[in-house]
């Protein structure tokens, strides 16, 4: 469990205990896309904590637009989604979902070629290990 504690308005997941706990491939494009939102909602914060009442409207804005984005992607991290939930996401919430599939996607391939690689590196092993003792036998046998 993850508690969550995001400061703001518009009653966004203030305090609310959120369950991460079961992580599948495909939500961990989402868990990376909301590490991001709340690092730059956290230098938004940042700005608007220094400039007081003096911020400017788009950093207010700014800091709404994204409480709302994370709070979005976590409800979409923590369901399986139905074709249904996903027309009432707006459309920016799932345009986030694609990337974050297509994000995860391109991670799980790296992964998988690497292992590839990595397997082909021992078959190679293998197969000169099995002909370095096919040549030691026929030298055996030659030498008798």
């Amino acid at each position: 469990m993850l508690v969550i504690a995001l400061l703001g308005q518009a009653g966004v997941i203030e305090g609310q205990v959120i369950s991460m706990t079961v992580e599948t491939k495909e939500q961990g494009g989402l868990h990376d896309l909301i590490r991001a939102h709340r690092a730059h909602l956290e230098i938004l914060e940042q700005q608007y904590a220094t400039m007081g009442i003096a911020a400017p409207p788009h950093i207010v804005t700014e800091i709404q637009r994204y409480k709302a984005e994370i709070h979005d992607l976590l409800k979409m991290a923590n369901m399986t989604l139905a074709d249904s939930t996903i027309e009432q996401l707006t459309p920016t919430a799932r345009y986030q979902l694609l990337y974050g599939h297509i994000i995860n996607t391109d991670a799980t391939v790296w992964r998988l070629e690497k292992k590839l690689d990595d397997l082909n590196k021992k078959l190679d092993n293998v197969i000169l290990a099995l002909l370095g003792q096919v040549t030691l036998a026929k030298d055996k046998t030659v030498g008798e």
